[in-house]
Parts: C-alpha cells; structure tokens; sequence
C-alpha cells in the first residue's frame, strides 16, 4: 500500500513539474522557519547558529569531519595555559572596514557577558590580548586552569565589529555587519539572501545563497520536487524520503547527527519533582514506535545527552524501558482526580506531531495533557525562564561532553544559564567541574560515562532520540558531502550544473 501511494504521489508530481529555475549564480536552500536572530551574540537555535556561521567567523571553525581547523587564524600553539592564534592578513568586515584589536578584545567581552548564552563558557579565559598591524596579527588567551573543551569552545566565538555593535547595541541584528565569507543582502519572513564578499580567504562557487522559508511540510516537500530549492537538509517531511530517492533527479544523504531530541521537565513542579514520577514518564514512551511509525526509522533511541558518534558516548546504558503498567504502579501514589500536565512545544509541524503523540502516550497513565504551541520566540523565551512544566527540546550539535555541565550544573539554572528544568546534585556539581579539566582522554571518557550514569538515574529529563540528518539535494548540485554537524558550510564547495534555461534565469 505504501509503496502504491509513492507511486502516486511520483506520477502527480511528474506531470505537473516545470522546468528546474533556480538561478546558476545562486545556490537555494529550503528552511522550515527563518531563525529568531542572526546576531551570533543571541543564536542558539540550529538553522540560526548555522547562518550566522556565513555571516561570521571564528578563530577556529569544525569541519565536516567534526576536527577543529583554521579560521580567522592561520594557526596556534597551546603552552602553559596559553593559547596564541597567528591570524590571516588582511582581515575586514562586510562593510569594508579593517579589523583591529579593539574588535578582538571586544567580541570576547560581548561573549563572556552576562546577558550571553555562552557565557559561561567562556569564562574559562581569564585574559585576553591581541594585536592586528601589517607586523604582529595575534590573539592570546589565558586559561586560568586546564580546560581540554577550551579549544572546541572557540568555534562558537564569532568575531564583531565593535564600532557597529556599540552603536547599535540589542538591535545589531538589524544592523549586521559580519566577518565572515557572506554579507546580509535581505532578511525577511519569506526569504534571507546572503552575498559572497569578493577577497574573503575562502571562496563560494556562488554569488548568492537564497534561504526560502517555506513553513508547510506539503508545500516544501512541493517546491523541492519541482526544482524551486536546490537543497533542503534536515528540514525534509520524513514521510516524504522514499519519494526522492526513488527519483533519479535527486540525492538522498543520511548519517547520524549531532542533535539529541528530549522531554523537558520542570522539577520545580509539585508532581514532577518526585523521582517514581519521573520514572514513570519515561517508562510511558514508546521511543521505538515513535522511531518507527512517525520518524520512519530516521533516528535511534536514547539513553544519555551524548549522540552514538562521539568518543564519550557510552554504550552500555539501557534508558528507562517502555513498560506501560510498571509506569502506571510508579505514578499511581502521586495521582490526583483531574492531574493535569502541560506540554509546550514550538509550532513547526513535526514538533507539534511529536508533541501530540507524546501526549497521548503520557495519557495512558491517567494524567490528563494540556499540548500548547507556540511560536517559536514565544516558545524559546519561556524555556529561558522556566515558564513550562515538560516541554520538547533539542540539543543541537552536540560534540563536547560538557554539554551535562552546561545543561545540569545547579549554578547554570535560569535565568541565566541552560539548566533549565532547575535540576540540582549537589554530589554531581564536583565532578562537572571536574570534567572538563581532565588531560588524559582515555580518563576523561571514563569520568564522563560516571556522569552520564547519575543522570540517566536522575531523569531531570528524558532523552527520546538521537536524530539522523536527511539531507536531499538536486542533482545539479554536485559535491555535496554529508557532514554530522549539519552546517550550511557546505555552500564554500558545492557547485551547480544548469540547462541553457536555467543559466538565462534572472537572479533573486
């Protein structure tokens, strides 16, 4: 039957398809929903992060291969808790300015703020000095204690323009003026147009990038199919797959990524602050018919924070197990006649699907559940403040272990910190702290799978899933490489073949 609907669905879709138009001087790639922000101060969310990574760079950048490598520096040497990065000449802004130290030392202030995302990550830098003159280009930083997450860290520091920033203040994302390979030419609900910046270091084969956000799963799904986007990565309906790559027009890439999908619990609630409780919620969750009936086998169960492909994942962990009537004698002693919990997601599609079988398979245990979604800035400001009782969230581009201290260390609870379902171990805070100061490698995995298992006996969340990324391109686009980080750097080595047709279409 299946099988019979994709038929259908190819044969619709084959006769109505006009001729592939996308611009051969513009690369064009599907969104779901264009990001809150793109000032890189404030952008945390995934397709956010990403583009402001082609508006911005950083001293050091992760490739496709998740290995640290030069950016805005040529090179670096660590010695006695010093990190120095040799940096490229001639470095300016989108606007045309030139770099100069002021902006060095400045974008570490912005990023060590108290307003930041990062900021406590970057604290770790107890100096900073730098230098930028036709004779000495350099940045040191001086750690006031071993940190073997230090480097990786860096990747997130984008380099701004002090004078604009200072001018502009919160309202930069308005103003922006990037350091990176791209320029912001158009920013609006419908579409982002980026333009490659003549003399940058590291060159596109395109002019432009064109992010079209098209918010419908249907119509993206359409607008791909028709030859309107050239790529569409990670925001592909998954029920729609088998459907590129039964065509011959398409390529379909799929590995395991770096995003960790779970249940976010407030353990400031009355009912979800009592373990049995807890327990209960995550033995409720079929993980593998979700897996298998809503994200058509595109993704893997979860046991800790830490995704598959990374050294300090550990193996031997086993999740709560779905067991329905041992969940209903866990939370029997804590129910109420009318219990009612409730669910917050953002409103794109899938979150809100997620969201509805959750719901229905947390019902099973007599608790009644009120689903809300919202927007996502909406959304996203009220998981800052703690204002949900559980919530579906993402971890993203999870690579550095350190993701347990950033997400359940009791000193990094909100508003200012990333703990946000106010866990706290008074026992577990030491060995966070202690994590990422351990040299040896072979010690710290073991001191990180130690982690992971007090929390996965905690539960102050619920790992549902670890996703695989699912990425269809055009085959007019060539060299695409799947990369576990997902970013959109890829736009630097692509390139696109076209018809007579296509090379005569106007540019967006």
């Amino acid at each position: 039957m299946k099988v019979l609907q994709l038929c259908f669905i190819v044969l619709a879709f084959t006769a109505c398809t006009r001729k592939e138009k996308t611009p051969s001087d513009t690369l064009v790639i599907g969104i779901a929903a264009a990001p809150p922000t793109l000032d890189p101060r404030f952008s945390t969310d995934a397709v956010g992060s990403n583009m402001a990574g082609l508006l911005f760079s950083s001293l050091v950048r992760m490739d496709e291969k998740l290995k640290i490598v030069p950016d805005l520096a040529e090179s670096w040497t660590y010695k006695n808790l010093v990190f120095e990065f040799k940096l490229r000449p001639g470095l300016t802004f989108s606007d045309g300015s030139p770099l100069r130290k002021e902006d060095l030392l400045f974008s570490f202030k912005e990023f060590q703020a108290d307003l930041s995302p990062h900021s406590s990550v970057f604290k770790k830098f107890i100096r900073v000095e730098a230098q930028y003159t036709e004779h000495e280009r350099f940045v040191r930083l001086y750690l006031k204690e071993f940190s073997n997450t230090a480097l990786g860290d860096l990747t997130l520091l984008k380099i701004l323009p002090q004078k604009v920033v200072s001018q502009y203040g919160k309202d930069f994302y308005a103003h922006l003026v990037g350091s990176g390979g791209f320029e912001l030419k158009k920013n609006s609900d419908s579409e982002i147009l980026l333009e490659a910046r003549p003399g940058y270091f590291r060159q596109s084969h395109f002019k432009k990038v064109l992010f079209k956000v098209v918010r419908d799963d249907n119509s993206r799904f359409q607008r791909m199919y028709k030859g309107d986007l050239d790529v569409v990565q990670a925001d592909m309906p998954l029920s729609k797959i088998e459907v590129f790559k039964t065509s011959p027009r398409f390529e379909v890439f799929t590995g395991p990524g770096l995003h960790v999908t779970y249940l976010l619990i407030n353990l400031r609630h009355p009912l979800l602050k009592e373990l049995p409780v807890r327990q209960a919620l995550a033995q409720a969750i079929d993980k593998e018919s979700i897996i298998k009936y809503k994200l058509e086998g595109y993704a893997t169960p979860a046991s800790t924070f830490i995704p598959p492909i990374s050294p300090y994942y550990d193996n031997s962990l086993q999740a709560e197990p779905f067991d329905l009537q041992k969940a209903k004698e866990l939370i029997a002693p804590y129910l109420k006649e009318g219990q009612v919990l409730e669910l917050k997601t953002s409103n794109q599609a899938s979150a809100v699907e997620n969201g509805k079988i959750l719901s229905h398979q947390l019902e099973q245990l007599g608790l009644e559940i009120s689903l809300k979604s919202f927007e996502w800035g909406t959304y996203y400001e009220d998981i800052k403040r703690g204002q949900f009782q559980l919530a579906t969230m993402r971890f993203v581009g999870v690579v550095n272990p350190d993701i347990y201290k950033i997400a359940f260390h009791s000193l990094e609870a909100p508003p200012a910190g990333k703990n946000r379902g106010f866990y706290s171990n008074k026992s577990l805070d030491p060995l966070l702290e202690q994590g990422e100061k351990i040299e040896n490698t072979l010690a710290s995995i073991d001191h990180y799978k130690k982690i992971q298992r007090i929390v996965l006996k905690d539960i102050p969340a619920i790992p549902l899933w670890y996703d695989q990324y699912v990425t269809v391109v055009n085959k007019r686009i060539k060299n695409y490489v799947f990369s576990p980080n997902n970013s959109f750097a890829f736009v630097y080595d692509v390139d696109k073949i076209v018809g007579n047709d296509e090379a005569k279409s106007s540019s967006h």
